[in-house]
């Protein structure tokens, strides 16, 4: 009997997506655009149907997304064995074709996002007419540089899209509402980092999570993957972790994409994109990486493999933490004794408000059954010995049992240096 090794889990979380990815743009499309005008009317975007002609684009890479996705869920490698060299590279390779998958979802749902602050038909229109003309420059340059030539048509043809631009831009009603355009209006698209800044501003909680919060996290990663690159180490990663994960993200920006597409346009969802409508974006979620309930005084680890303590807390325009935390084990270089850090890298080590309410239980409890004074010992007392006891904690990589030991013997040391 051959036993089928599945790469994408078989979960009803995976199934919902896939239907999501694959269906949801079909239902949303079958109302946007009849089959029978689609040929007729959207070969090409105008002054008129640039808006539906957009979202006909967005939505149609979304279900290629989607037909990709199972292909991916129907994976099975059980030929190969799982050490096998070749086994990694099928995995590695469907790693970087979900990464194409997951760049384009990245920028659609930035687009998107964005649209719904300026949903009228010029804005849509001026976006088309500005990606014709990047596409248009490209040309010209690939003739000057290959070539070594000037095509006279292409010149004309830049300048009367250059004419049309500027027509639209005198009617728009307000410019600076288009994300798209760089700041210098020199008629050139944003880039795409700037498009998600933007886009942040307006993003619902869910949404933030279909962009995984920030450029590089998925936008940054996934360049590396489809670009050669010398440095990059893929054998360290988790490949099955990192399929799944991928699946889910396509899954996950798919879904919001659907839905503001149903939001910019009012069009009633229908089967699966009806239960999509049904979701509360804006529910606060329980865990998020880049808001980590971490406070002043809690003991942190970092990604680099420093121990510190919280000293200080700040919050970017998007709700995102960053923290001040204070080395006391180790420091990254002689005149570094604190750094600030993103919430994505550092994880709670102890919490120091338990520790301490801990250390103070065991005080009282010892006190108490040999009745001593505890009037001398103060908060720094307790604060100094607590972050002695995590500090070697973490030198001697002692955890349980060892930190019940090392944690009374910190306390008795309280003791008797203070009575």
């Amino acid at each position: 009997m051959v036993i089928k090794f599945m790469v994408i889990e078989q979960s009803e979380s995976n199934r919902f997506f896939l239907k999501v990815a694959s269906l949801g743009p079909a239902f949303f499309l079958g109302k946007l655009v009849p089959h029978e005008v689609l040929k007729a009317d959207y070969q090409f975007y105008n002054e008129k149907n640039s808006k539906e002609f957009f979202l006909l684009k967005l939505l149609s890479d979304v279900q290629k997304t989607g037909l990709t996705m199972i292909r991916w869920y129907e994976s099975n490698f059980s030929k190969y064995k799982k050490s096998s060299a070749p086994y990694k590279m099928m995995l590695d390779a469907l790693i970087d074709e979900q990464c194409l998958h997951q760049r384009k979802l990245f920028e659609g749902l930035c687009l998107i996002i964005n649209f719904s602050q300026c949903n009228e038909t010029i804005y849509y229109y001026h976006f088309c007419l500005l990606n014709e003309l990047n596409s248009l420059k490209s040309r010209i340059s690939e003739h000057k540089d290959f070539f070594g030539l000037t095509s006279e048509v292409y010149m004309e043809a830049k300048k009367n899209l250059l004419t049309k631009i500027q027509d639209v831009e005198d009617s728009i009603p307000d410019l600076s509402k288009c994300f798209y355009l760089k700041k210098n209006n020199n008629k050139e698209l944003n880039s795409q980092r700037q498009m998600m800044l933007k886009a942040l501003k307006f993003a619902t909680e869910d949404e933030k999570r279909g962009l995984n919060f920030t450029y590089e996290i998925l936008y940054g990663q996934t360049s590396k993957r489809v670009h050669f690159s010398v440095l990059e180490d893929n054998d360290k990663i988790d490949h099955n972790l990192n399929l799944n994960a991928g699946f889910y993200q396509c899954g996950l920006s798919s879904m919001w994409i659907i839905r503001r597409a149903h939001l910019l346009t009012g069009l009633k969802g229908e089967d699966i994109n009806e239960s999509i409508m049904r979701i509360n974006p804006d529910k606060e979620k329980p865990y998020s990486p880049v808001i980590k309930h971490f406070e002043k005084g809690d003991f942190v680890a970092t990604t680099t493999g420093f121990l510190g303590q919280i000293i200080d807390v700040k919050e970017s325009d998007f709700g995102y933490k960053s923290y001040l935390v204070k080395y006391i084990a180790e420091i990254p270089a002689i005149n570094i004794l604190k750094n600030w850090y993103s919430s994505l890298e550092i994880s709670l080590f102890l919490n120091e408000k338990q520790m301490s309410f801990e250390v103070k239980k065991l005080l009282d409890k010892t006190s108490k059954e040999n009745n001593l004074d505890l009037s001398k010992i103060t908060e720094s007392d307790i604060n100094e010995n607590l972050t002695k006891a995590i500090v070697y904690m973490w030198e001697k990589k002692a955890f349980q049992p060892y930190w019940n030991y090392e944690f009374k013997s910190r306390v008795y040391e309280i003791l008797q240096n203070k009575i």
